[in-house]
């Protein structure tokens, strides 16, 4: 029985209602400073509604709508979350919570991946409302609904406030709802597959967003229904023969729960008449104003920025995914750290150029091509995740080098002593040094034998990191 169950058991047995001692309802737990309205009033879902449910019926990408609060990274996240594979989103949300009399103690527990282990994170169910109304996370539709209110308090608790949440990036929450990889990808410099890049990520049951740059530090109406500075997620993307023509259609979802795009293929546009009925409904076409559009895929990279990938780690996944008819990614995981003195070499920048060979030093062996390019590659991500307690970073900043190497991984510990027949350094990495959480790189390289060199810009700096490597074909990883 765990910590939450017996408290929960106790708490029935006594007849009273949870309050979380750790999560307080007062002005701290919103902001730092406690510099908030007077006006917030925090309230139990029974005090709002006279017929709470947690869930009604099932969830769906609808039941999140945004609130007074800049977290529609987090919001457009949780979406992606609702129409995963059902075992990951019941992972995050366990199902069987309830306000019925019978089994509610006024307790919720939620559970997020962090550096690594999953951690569940208790609260009550009081929640920050103004004149009777959420403040924050809702179900516009069904207001009686309040899993993503709750949902929303769990995530506030464990950065430390709301105010912690307010303003990030929606591979963060995603990669803190599945445990998986999160990749950017700038769509100015995009690959010309990327549509088939796409495609195969959400049949891999990967999860995807999407952005729009902001050039100030509010959301901006753009006039054609998009939104600057806001995060959507990505629930579909098709290739289809009309007229003729083959189109390629994405479709995305805005975490308002309204507010949709106007230009080509949106709900009323004229194109959808060219497509016939059944295909309409094969795709699931809705016409209403929920957020949820349809818009050309080369709409999309002109009028997006950025996309977020979150590949999932097999582990997270089940049996299910064998009835989905979705692959999933091989992946393999290492913790290590950067060491003052021992293993904190730095980037090899003058006068420490000898230093970088001191970093921890990771092997993989690719010995098997990708099944649909047929050109005979390989395809790897690896990501760097430092340990950090909160979203702010500090000075801390990381990237990973890959050399590949001549011979077999257990022959190699690279030096720099023999550089040209050595190893054959690879000029791609994930670019810039960035004191992000997670940097990750996509590659597609030719079979063969690669040490990856994790490292901080600077030597000496210490920290705990998590180097993770995905294949689309099992590969043999080892720490040289």
């Amino acid at each position: 029985m765990t910590e939450y169950e017996e408290l929960k058991r106790d708490l029935l047995r006594s007849g009273r209602l949870f309050s979380d001692p750790e999560f307080l309802p007062r002005a701290e737990s919103i902001r730092k400073d406690g510099d908030v309205s007077s006006g917030i009033k925090w309230k139990r879902p029974k005090e709002i509604s006279s017929d709470p449910k947690f869930i009604d019926k099932k969830s769906t990408r609808f039941d999140l709508d945004q609130g007074d609060l800049g977290d529609c990274w987090f919001i457009a996240g949780a979406a992606s979350l609702a129409v995963s594979n059902r075992k990951l989103f019941e992972r995050c949300v366990p199902h069987n919570q309830t306000f019925d009399d019978e089994d509610y103690a006024g307790i919720f527990m939620f559970r997020f991946w962090h550096f690594s282990a999953w951690t569940e994170v208790v609260i009550d169910d009081l929640l920050p409302t103004v004149n009777g109304r959420l403040l924050y996370a809702h179900n516009r539709d069904q207001p009686n609904e309040f899993w993503a209110a709750l949902l929303e308090k769990a995530y506030a608790k464990l950065y430390g406030c709301y105010e912690n949440i307010d303003g990030g990036h929606i591979n963060d929450s995603l990669v803190d709802f599945t445990g998986g990889i999160s990749e950017v990808i700038h769509l100015n410099e995009a690959p010309a597959n990327l549509f088939q890049l796409m495609y195969r990520t959400l049949r891999m049951n990967s999860m995807v967003g999407c952005a729009i740059n902001a050039t100030s530090h509010r959301e901006e109406d753009l006039g054609n229904g998009l939104y600057a500075g806001h995060a959507y997620s990505v629930t579909n993307i098709i290739q289809a023969t009309v007229d003729g023509d083959v189109i390629q259609l994405i479709r995305l979802r805005n975490p308002w729960g309204r507010d949709e795009w106007k230009g080509a293929w949106s709900d009323y546009s004229p194109e959808w008449r060219k497509m016939t009925e059944t295909m309409r409904k094969k795709i699931g076409l809705v016409k209403d104003d929920d957020g949820e559009f349809w818009m050309a895929f080369k709409d999309f990279v002109k009028e997006f920025d950025t996309a977020y990938f979150c590949h999932l780690y097999p582990d997270a996944l089940t049996d299910e995914v064998a009835v989905d008819e979705k692959r999933n990614w091989w992946a393999d995981v290492f913790h290590n750290k950067w060491v003052k003195g021992i293993s904190a070499g730095g980037c090899g920048n003058a006068p420490d150029q000898d230093l970088f060979w001191r970093n921890p030093q990771f092997g993989i062996e690719l010995f098997q091509s990708d099944d649909e390019d047929g050109d005979g590659k390989c395809s790897m991500v690896v990501s760097l995740m430092q340990k950090a307690e909160t979203m702010q970073f500090g000075d801390l900043y990381i990237s990973f080098f890959l050399y590949r190497v001549n011979e077999t991984i257990t022959d190699i510990i690279l030096d720099g002593s023999n550089y040209e027949k050595q190893s054959l350094f690879l000029a791609k990495t994930p670019g810039t040094f960035r004191n992000m959480r997670e940097v990750t790189s996509r590659y597609v390289l030719d079979p063969g034998y690669y040490v990856i060199i994790p490292c901080t810009f600077y030597p000496n700096k210490e920290s705990d990191f998590l180097l993770r490597i995905y294949s689309e074909k099992q590969a043999e990883p080892e720490y040289v």
